[in-house]
């Protein structure tokens, strides 16, 4: 027996299997898999490939969704400027309401890479 002994969480996690942590990694005093690089998962059994983690079809649909997403914050900051004499728009001040969509617009695009 070895002393000091590890956690039981530790311990636990060693011995779920014959190749704890599929062999990618190595399990911490949490129970938890730390993944070697290019691993990651629970079990760090998922390989990045350096790719990333999301399938070509998904990206498509983030970048069009994003797209959407700064389309309609320029329309609506197109529309504030527009309707910024009616009474409804002069009570929900403006100039705030750009600031808002230009917002919206900067943390949408935040996804695209740099």
């Amino acid at each position: 027996m070895n002393f000091p002994m590890q956690a039981w969480k530790k311990r636990k996690c060693e011995a779920a299997s014959a190749k704890p942590c599929d062999g990618n990694g190595v399990c911490n005093n949490e129970g938890v898999c730390d993944c070697e690089a290019g691993y990651f998962g629970e079990n760090c059994r998922l390989a990045s490939g350096g790719q990333g983690y999301l399938p070509d079809s998904a990206k498509y649909l983030v970048w069009a969704i994003a797209i959407l997403g700064i389309a309609f914050g320029c329309f609506c900051i197109a529309w504030s400027f527009v309707k910024r004499r009616s009474k409804v728009l002069k009570a929900a001040q403006p100039t705030f309401l750009y600031v808002i969509s230009l917002g919206c617009i900067f943390s949408i695009a935040a996804i695209f890479p740099a």
